[in-house]
């Protein structure tokens, strides 16, 4: 019980990690459509996809850190309460 604040710690990061993941991938999607670059008129979606990539980027960069914190926080404490 004493380790259920660890692991809600991880899932939430999990969960996280996995809706922005899903966004990226939408993104990338997006991203490889020729059109994207090729039509003009399409100039500001280009810009807005790739300034929504940067940031989800950046966002899961920040979410596997949080998840890498939580998953030591956990191992340490497994191992305090073994010894």
């Amino acid at each position: 019980q004493q380790q259920k604040p660890y692991r809600d710690r991880l899932r939430k990061a999990e969960r996280a990690m996995e809706r922005v993941q899903r966004a990226l991938q939408r993104l990338e999607e997006a991203l490889a459509d020729e059109s994207l670059y090729t039509d003009t008129a399409r100039k500001v979606e280009l810009n807005r996809v790739l300034q929504e990539q940067a940031s989800a980027s950046k966002e899961l960069a920040l979410l596997e850190s949080e998840w890498l914190d939580a998953s030591e926080a956990l191992e340490r404490w497994s191992q305090s309460a073994q010894g």
